[in-house]
């Protein structure tokens, strides 16, 4: 009976190991276009979070209408101008990078929805700021004019901002495999344990030899 029942924690331990490990996933693989755009409105629908980079984004453009912070704490324009930079400016590619992280599929298409987006927004900013591409620079040097700024922004949108939302799902899986390899690890370093103890019961159970009468 009691080997029975060794047998049976021997077959549950076997059991969790392998119900933890998980087959093993390619790194990369061609993503299904057509499945990812129908997928696109459930997933708008059911997870709210992937609202916040384009809602950011929106926030962003405002307070890019308000270039140069004029009469404004010094303290507060240096934040404006950060946040101005690292997500209304594509360059920044940081809304881009959380698109990408919180879209359960179809990163990519997320990150072109952002583009298509942040250049909308660009094409506003510079109908209704055109005064701001008339200032001269700091050095006297006169400002960049919209023919020459739009194309570099609207490419980084466009093509590099996809790039770098399907870049951030990668790392994100990338984080999952790793986190599922150390709960394997962990589940096998803790089954060969109980085995180990086992042994030790067992044979702490077995009757001492006798030794031979003479």
């Amino acid at each position: 009976m009691a080997e029975e029942g060794v047998t049976t924690v021997d077959d549950e331990s076997a059991a969790a190991t392998t119900q933890v490990a998980a087959p093993r996933q390619a790194m990369f693989k061609f993503p299904n276009v057509a499945d990812d755009i129908r997928a696109l409105p459930e997933m708008f629908r059911t997870k709210r979070t992937l609202w916040i980079p384009f809602i950011a984004l929106i926030a962003a453009f405002f307070v890019a209408l308000g270039l140069p912070y004029e009469g404004v704490d010094s303290g507060i324009v240096s934040i404006l101008l950060l946040f101005f930079q690292m997500a209304f400016l594509p360059q920044g590619l940081i809304i881009y990078l959380v698109g990408g992280f919180l879209a359960p599929r179809g990163s990519y298409l997320v990150g072109f929805l952002l583009g298509l987006l942040n250049t909308l927004l660009l094409f506003l900013f510079v109908i209704i700021r055109s005064d701001f591409f008339l200032q001269q620079g700091p050095n006297g040097e006169p400002a960049p004019t919209p023919g020459n700024v739009l194309p570099i922004l609207v490419g980084y949108a466009l093509f590099i901002g996809p790039l770098a939302a399907a870049f951030a799902a990668w790392y994100r899986g990338f984080l999952n495999r790793m986190n599922a390899n150390s709960q394997q690890r962990r589940a096998e370093r803790e089954a060969e344990m109980r085995r180990k103890k086992r042994d030790e019961a067992r044979a702490a159970k077995r009757p001492a030899s006798t030794k031979p009468t003479a």
